[in-house]
């Protein structure tokens, strides 16, 4: 998803204008999360003028009420573009492709929507992992200034970034020192090694939740659900797997 013309808009709201954009990006952000979840949809911050959403079992025809919804209530319109894929990285790949072919004929669409879902008897499955650093709190936010345990928490990010890419999923900042994973064709056997990888070169141990399901939100819901029997001392092993197929 894409705020049209993003840029030119905002250079007409004058110089004293950027805590204005932040109230629109936030607001526009939340009441996406709102829709999509109402379709047991997922999303993320891709940029502030982008984000991304898990939208398996989510029609076309929903995700064109979700624009008009944005029409409505914003001063700005939004694009999709919606891709398939066997991985979370191909899918994404797809989306872009295609709205990126459209872009090179028309400088500046509106409110487009194209692409393709699975068809309603085939939604397909989600895998979600849901990253948690150990003890943050005591180890970093209780000892350091609160812009150094930040930094520590954006390099994190970075690191999960580009070993999950390597993998072809997608990773999400999602608050705190956590971090969301679409990781379909991901094991949890790797995603063991991946964190003692972190841990190794950082320092930094992990522990993750891995949910897997026909939605985004259930998937979402399920890592969740995955990490709390972590954190509740249930297992002593730094991945749990919950599944609802």
């Amino acid at each position: 998803m894409r705020i049209d013309g993003y840029g030119p808009w905002t250079q007409t709201l004058g110089d004293d204008r950027e805590h204005r954009l932040q109230i629109l990006q936030s607001q526009l952000y939340a009441h996406l999360v709102d829709l999509f979840a109402s379709q047991n949809g997922v999303v993320f911050y891709n940029k502030y003028d982008e984000m991304i959403a898990v939208s398996n079992g989510i029609p076309l025809s929903k995700h064109r009420e979700i624009q008009r919804s944005v029409a409505q209530r914003f001063p700005v319109t939004i694009s999709m573009s919606v891709g398939v894929g066997e991985t979370p990285y191909e899918a994404q790949l797809k989306a872009s492709e295609v709205f990126n072919e459209v872009v090179q004929r028309v400088a500046e669409p509106r409110s487009l929507l194209i692409g393709e879902t699975l068809p309603e008897f085939d939604r397909g499955l989600v895998k979600i992992v849901h990253f948690d650093v150990n003890d943050f709190t005591r180890r970093w936010t209780n000892t350091q200034s609160v812009y150094e345990s930040a930094r520590i928490v954006r390099r994190l990010y970075y690191e999960l970034t580009e070993l999950m890419l390597e993998n072809h999923s997608l990773l999400f900042y999602n608050g705190g020192d956590n971090y969301v994973s679409v990781s379909n064709g991901l094991p949890p056997i790797l995603v063991e090694k991946l964190i003692s990888s972190v841990d190794m070169s950082m320092g930094i141990p992990l522990k993750a939740g891995i949910g897997v399901s026909r939605t985004g939100r259930k998937a979402m819901q399920l890592a969740t659900s995955s990490l709390e029997y972590i954190r509740e001392g249930k297992t002593q092993s730094k991945v749990h797997v919950l599944e609802e197929l």
